[in-house]
């Protein structure tokens, strides 16, 4: 079971952070989730929200702001952490984690070029629409294509191929069948369970309905009762 740190191990450090990156790294992840957008002067960061006033204490649109005005902020909750660049995050975890990279609002071609300067083609994984995958894929095949579970399954059903390489959206949405269809299919599903699905039941059920992966907001959590429902199946 593949375990991904939605935003970092952010229930321990402000959510896109080089500090939320290193503790889920250090803890264990086999990934770090992370939200791609780009500033006003062409430089990528990591935002999850169109603007900077829920994590930082400024505001304002990330598109509105240059990178060195976004760079003079300070993270919330911190007194020193700045809003990282999408190449401090590939630098902190070559080698050391994989990187789930949701493309909210940055060019493939640029992502890319990223990416491959660095030889971290098989590090990484991006989830966006299937368009954008195909732009990443054109360019870069090594890249792992996340794509949202009806998008996948829609394509799937239209051609009979899975897509990309793995379906994603949240476990509410999941039945063991669909999982299955996903594996008949040569597709891997890795599953959201942030909410009240963050929990051991949720964890059971993602276990038992046979997923690739979780992406939670506790990976420390995670990891553990992973760890004792491994010990549990050996008994």
């Amino acid at each position: 079971m593949i375990v991904i740190a939605h935003r970092g191990a952010s229930d321990i450090a402000p959510e896109n952070t080089l500090l939320a990156f290193r503790k889920a790294r250090n803890i264990g992840a086999d990934y770090v989730e992370l939200d791609v957008r780009t500033t006003r002067d062409g430089q990528m960061v990591l935002m999850h929200d169109r603007s900077v006033d829920r994590t930082t204490n400024g505001s304002g649109s990330v598109r509105d702001l240059t990178a060195q005005q976004i760079r003079s902020l300070t993270i919330k909750r911190t007194r020193a952490e700045k809003v990282p660049f999408f190449e401090e995050a590939l630098d902190l975890c070559k080698g050391r984690a994989g990187i789930y990279l949701d493309l909210k609002d940055a060019q493939p071609a640029q992502v890319v070029r990223a990416i491959m300067r660095r030889r971290m083609e098989r590090q990484i994984a991006v989830y966006a629409g299937l368009g954008q995958i195909r732009s990443i894929k054109a360019l870069c095949p090594a890249i792992r294509g996340v794509a949202p579970g009806n998008a996948f399954f829609e394509e799937l059903k239209r051609t009979g191929k899975a897509p990309v390489e793995t379906a994603d959206s949240h476990i509410v949405n999941w039945a063991a069948e669909y999982v299955e269809k996903a594996h008949a299919a040569g597709g891997q599903v890795w599953l959201d369970i942030m909410g009240p699905t963050d929990s051991p039941a949720g964890i059971r059920r993602a276990v038992e309905m046979g997923m690739d992966g979780i992406q939670t907001d506790h990976c420390r959590r995670a990891l553990a009762y992973l760890r004792v429902m491994k010990r549990m199946g050996r008994e």
